[in-house]
């Protein structure tokens, strides 16, 4: 008789630790990707400010100190915090912490897990890309507090940029779902072809704090000023900060998941 083995989940101590950890010490290259995608823009409200290669914006990152590669990780610590307390919370309450289940049903709650969690905490996230771009704008030290922050935190603008967000987070665990369902999911092409999202996103953002400076509104005219302003090139400027996408979703999509649907054809 095969013994039994029982899985035990993190706990969410473990889980916060780990997801909030992990991801501040990764900062700097998310403070790398702000400050690549958002010259775009600051470009064009300062003609003097020149397009600058991942290599320079390292050298004026660090320019004043070393600290300055982690401007704006109190925002994201506390973004990544707050989305993954409302996440475990949804998960525990109605999926029994297991959201990638080869049935549509956790899909759905995982996306809706995901639809909550990342708006709530998303003014964090906001105003974690304003502090790490603000090195290229022409007023860089207006960068709101947490008092001045949480004071607005019911306005609409606070939410700028979210549908972006979340719409690639979406592409992204669909993709995984598919894979851990037995179909292939191709994770690490739906993980490049959503780096355009966060480059317009994040556009979308510097119009925000700059008002009247852009010649855009939303991100469907963002994304048409980048191409015609910059090239299609432009929607992929920074791809090559996002070390997850290669080293996660390639990792997942080059292993044939156990139980897939070829597999229970087989038998």
């Amino acid at each position: 008789m095969a013994l039994e083995t029982t899985q035990r989940s993190p706990s969410f101590l473990s889980t916060l630790l780990v997801t909030t950890g992990l991801s501040s010490l990764y900062y700097p290259v998310i403070r790398m990707q702000s400050l690549v995608q958002t010259q775009l823009a600051y470009t064009h409200i300062n003609p003097e400010l020149q397009l600058q290669g991942l290599a320079k914006n390292g050298c004026l990152a660090m320019k004043d100190s070393m600290k300055s590669l982690f401007r704006g990780v109190s925002f994201f610590a506390s973004y990544q915090t707050l989305k993954t307390s409302v996440f475990w919370a949804y998960s525990k309450t109605f999926t029994s912490g297991n959201l990638f289940e080869s049935n549509m049903t956790n899909y759905f709650h995982s996306a809706v897990a995901t639809l909550l969690a990342s708006g709530v905490a998303y003014p964090f996230e906001l105003m974690q890309n304003r502090s790490a771009s603000a090195l290229n704008s022409a007023n860089p030290n207006q960068v709101l507090n947490f008092k001045e922050m949480l004071g607005t935190y019911t306005h609409a603008s606070n939410w700028t940029g979210y549908p972006l967000l979340y719409a690639r987070y979406l592409i992204l665990n669909t993709s995984l779902y598919l894979h851990f369902a037995g179909y292939n999911g191709f994770p690490l092409l739906m993980g490049l072809i959503t780096i355009p999202m966060d480059v317009i996103r994040r556009n979308c953002i510097v119009k925000q704090w700059e008002l009247g400076a852009l010649p855009y509104k939303n991100g469907i005219e963002s994304a048409k000023w980048l191409v015609q302003t910059h090239g299609y090139k432009s929607l992929y400027r920074g791809f090559i900060l996002y070390p997850e996408i290669y080293l996660v979703y390639f990792v997942i999509g080059s292993n044939a998941p156990k139980g897939s649907r070829q597999h229970k054809e087989q038998h």
